[in-house]
């Protein structure tokens, strides 16, 4: 410890102090405003008017201490009366001056100092005004300036306590630092009932002045619902002398409305309230930001949520549903829904899926998404149109919006349309509803597209692989027709499995008669999977020319029975769709007719799907009227399938490789010419313990499939998708195994590319946002179990975006990845650390303690090390910078309400760190 100097004209100083009187004199209520103002403004516990003689420093006025003086030698004050300046002690502890001065090490905990030496006109410091708190931290700037003034109002209200400064200075002053902090005083004289107002509260009425309305005139400025608030804490003040700091719902003269802070408490004389004081202040933004923060945070949520069922859902109608109901349970909607549009005339939206509070609501409305229609232009159809999101803030207030009766019936106020996109097309919408009037943030809106951006990904995910799938299964089909015996049951097996295969209703494979005219007989028939009996039937030579000029397939998608009322098979149902083709032989004259057909419409992107598999099964079909052999049969299928991309191999009993596709040599990298011949569990390196399970569950049931692990003939490693099928001879004897292959490495390591992506920060390789929440609601649903406390610790680093701007971006980078590396080494590995973005981390640490105070005792030990840890320099190619910390910290327990209540409750902290001077912890009170 360094004793303070003593200063060249102390003997001078001594005089001068002893000349004013004021040594060991009564507290004055004017020091004590000026102190109790120096602690608000600098938002420190502690601050102090402090006068030093020969041997001690004397407290005129003391706020947060008991003392009334200190030995001058261990003094702050000491070494502050040796310059004209502020002096300032960011961390004691780190000063080499006062690291181990009694009031660092003991009682008061001093950590942070800040002092205004009082000079006089004739150059004398007599003492100073100085803030002090138990955290490290620096001053801002408004904050240095205002203890500045302040210390000059202490020297003015020393010179002249004999004649006290007026009423009108006072109130000066008072509302120049008020300004300063944008908070307004007030008085109340409870015998007069007369009322002073600052500007700033005049400012916040929206009234010009320069008198301030009577008590009930100030009240009525509050909402009609907080009015009975008010009144209730004024009437306590008054006759019970309790002091209020309360948030309401307010309407100014301008009729804005707006949230302020009012706090207020008696002045007593006698055992009597004789004043009232306080100070008002404009919350609004802060209120705004803070509900912004909650959607933010159920947004986030939701997305985290939604991600995790787009991974492991696979069914459409599932999925959808799904995303409601989180939407509704997790984002707080009253309802949800998804829509797609259709091409019809009305350019219909059609409801897919709903959750939450809708009763009829969706039927009955009958959106569209065309401009010629009046339901067309609410939000939904301007969502399709325009591809953007569409928002309602107050259904009341908007023209535009169609249904707005029925709506408000269902209790909805305020909406956002989300369009669901796909390489540049809108094929639908998400539909969020809320019961509530509200504004939705710019953040909030990106994450709420961002999630129906995903879902769009996820429903044509889905539809790929149930396209996929439905080729897969068409082929599986065709291996199955392959193994058929010739003869009377083929054609109605066949066309049973095109039906299937395409999800048809009816069908029917015909032989040509005659051409021109054109006349059929049925071969086989099937209406709703029952076997009809064969017919023939002529097809009118506009028909012909219409549906079978070429050998391509014809698929109508709507409106059948309006536009071809003459089709034979319109006598069995009035079929929406059907998909035609003309079978040729390997000459290439025609042989016949496929036909099958659908009760509804189809769906655009199963066009592909539909032609495809057509031509599959109508190769075959065609095949077998021409009598092929079975391999001939087995080889022309695979041919067509090369479109497919998947690998098709046959081999012998043996195991020994007979056909081998462009699609297997694409796969494994082997020519035809170099696998015909070779064992196929040789040439792929199979497990064998899997390949024998896998032959003896084929030889048995006839099919296996599963995922297998092989290699290709580079040594790399595939994961395929395998579907082995036994085809036996006319005899009904094995006679070779046809197998699909499918790699689905790349989605394997996609699974895993996406999990990482939706979790992680990827430049500190934290956890995220989304992984944070996740791991927030398990911790709450643990502590119930366990009822012990946890911490959430909110850290923001302090000037950060000067070292973007100074230094540059790439050095950002570096602080906040060297940061991260930090706070690991503070927490347990049990522990979450993790970034949510910019500059700002958070910690979560659970199971400290059943009781409350040594919970957060461990929390402060933990802050404290980040504090230590973040205080030392950073090295940017010999550029040291210093980046520290303002934190927060929130217990919680059992009786924690919410993710999103904890988080708020950690934020509040931190912003108390940081607006108290930045370099310090602050516990949620």
């Amino acid at each position: 410890m360094k004793s303070p100097p003593i200063p060249k004209n102390e003997i001078q100083r001594l005089l001068a102090l002893k000349q004013y009187q004021i040594l060991d004199t009564l507290a004055e209520e004017s020091f004590d405003d000026i102190t109790s103002l120096a602690s608000q403004i600098c938002n420190t516990p502690i601050a102090l008017i402090t006068l030093l003689d020969e041997s001690r420093q004397w407290f005129k006025s003391a706020v947060g201490i008991s003392a009334t003086e200190t030995p001058r030698e261990i003094s702050f004050c000491g070494h502050t009366i040796l310059n004209n300046e502020l002096f300032e002690v960011p961390d004691a502890l780190e000063d080499d001056r006062f690291f181990d001065n009694p009031l660092v090490t003991g009682y008061p905990d001093i950590r942070f100092y800040a002092g205004m030496p009082l000079i006089t006109q004739e150059g004398y410091a007599l003492g100073t005004l100085c803030v002090i708190d138990k955290t490290s931290r620096k001053l801002t700037a408004d904050q240095r300036g205002a203890l500045k003034k302040l210390g000059r109002q202490v020297v003015m209200q020393i010179e002249h306590r004999l004649n006290m400064m007026s009423v009108a200075d006072i109130a000066s002053m008072l509302e120049r630092t008020g300004e300063m902090a944008k908070i307004g005083g007030w008085e109340i004289d409870l015998v007069t009932m007369e009322s002073i107002w600052t500007k700033e509260v005049f400012r916040i009425h929206e009234i010009d002045g320069p008198t301030p309305p009577a008590v009930d005139g100030a009240i009525a400025f509050y909402a009609p619902e907080a009015q009975i608030v008010i009144r209730s804490v004024v009437d306590n003040a008054i006759s019970m002398g309790q002091s209020w700091d309360i948030e309401l719902p307010f309407i100014t003269a301008k009729g804005r409305k707006i949230w302020v802070r009012t706090q207020g408490s008696a002045i007593i004389k006698d055992g009597v309230s004789v004043r009232l004081i306080g100070t008002f202040q404009d919350i609004t933004e802060r209120k705004k930001d803070e509900l912004d923060l909650a959607w933010l945070n159920r947004a986030l949520l939701m997305l985290s949520k939604c991600n995790e069922t787009l991974i492991h859902m696979s069914n459409e109608r599932n999925l959808i549903v799904e995303i409601c109901r989180i939407a509704v349970d997790v984002g707080g909607y009253r309802m949800a829904w998804v829509g797609y549009a259709e091409n019809d005339e009305y350019k219909s939206i059609t409801p897919k899926a709903y959750f939450g509070h809708a009763n009829d609501f969706l039927e009955n409305i009958k959106l569209s998404w065309s401009e010629q229609h009046a339901k067309g232009l609410g939000p939904g159809g301007k969502a399709i149109r325009s591809g953007k999101a569409v928002v309602v803030e107050d259904m009341m207030l908007d023209p535009s919006y169609p249904v707005i009766d029925e709506a408000l019936r269902e209790g909805y106020r305020a909406l956002v349309s989300l369009p669901l996109r796909h390489k540049n097309h809108t094929f639908g919408l998400l539909g969020l509803y809320s019961s509530k009037v509200r504004s939705f943030s710019e953040g909030e809106l990106s994450l709420l597209q961002e999630l129906t951006d995903n879902l769009a990904a996820g429903i044509i995910n889905i539809r790929a692989e149930h396209e996929r799938q439905q080729l897969h299964d068409a082929m599986l089909m065709v291996a199955n027709a392959v193994s058929q015996n010739t003869g009377q049951t083929f054609f109605p097996k066949l066309l049973s499995n095109v039906i299937e295969a395409l999800g048809a209703q009816a069908g029917y494979i015909a032989q040509f008669i005659t051409q021109k005219p054109w006349k059929a007989r049925t071969v086989a028939v099937q209406v709703d999977g029952e076997a009809v009996e064969n017919f023939d039937y002529a097809i009118p030579d506009a028909v012909a020319d219409t549906l079978f000029a070429s050998a391509d397939v014809r698929i109508e998608r709507q409106h059948v029975a309006r536009d071809y009322p003459n089709l034979v098979m319109l006598r069995f149902y009035p079929y929406q769709a059907f998909a035609a083709l003309r079978l040729i032989d390997s000459s290439g004259n025609p042989i016949g007719l496929m036909f099958v057909l659908f009760k509804e419409p189809l769906s655009d992107y199963l066009h592909d799907v539909v032609s495809s598999m057509l031509k599959i099964f109508a190769t075959r079909t065609s095949n077998e009227l021409e009598r092929l052999k079975d391999e001939a049969i087995i080889r022309e299928q695979a041919s067509l399938l090369e479109k497919t991309n998947d690998a098709i191999v046959v081999r012998d009993m043996e195991h020994r490789i007979t056909f081998w596709n462009k699609g297997a040599q694409a796969l494994y990298g082997w020519t035809s010419a170099e696998a015909l011949g070779q064992p196929i569990n040789k040439l792929l390196q199979h497990s064998p313990a899997v390949f024998r399970r896998a032959v003896n569950t084929v030889l048995k049931s006839g099919q296996w499939n599963g995922e297998v692990a092989e290699r290709h003939k580079n040594g790399e490693l595939l994961i395929i998708e395998s579907h082995w099928t036994l085809v036996k001879d006319e005899r009904g004897q094995p006679k070779s195994i046809f197998a699909i292959k499918t790699d689905i490495s790349d989605r394997k390591l996609a699974e895993e590319q996406i999990k990482q992506l939706a979790f992680y920060d990827p430049l500190t390789k934290l956890p995220n946002r989304r992984l944070l929440m996740d791991r927030l609601e398990k911790a709450l649903s643990a502590t119930r179990r366990k009822k012990l406390f946890g911490a959430l610790i909110f850290i923001d680093l302090d000037n950060f975006k000067m070292l973007n701007d100074t230094l540059g971006h790439d050095k950002g980078d570096l602080l906040l990845q060297e940061v991260a590396t930090r706070l690991k080494r503070c927490v347990r590995d049990c522990d979450t650390v993790a970034r949510l973005g910019g500059d700002e981390f958070v910690m979560m640490v659970e199971d400290l303690n059943s009781v409350q105070a040594p919970a957060i005792a461990l929390a402060r030990i933990i802050g404290q090390k980040i504090l230590n840890e973040l205080n030392h320099t950073f090295d940017f190619d010999g550029y040291q910078h210093l980046s520290t910390p303002s934190i927060g910290i929130a217990l919680f327990n059992h009786h924690t309400k919410d993710v999103d209540e904890l988080i708020k409750q950690a934020d509040t902290a931190m912003y108390k760190s940081k607006s108290a001077g930045r370099n310090r912890l602050t516990f949620y009170q």
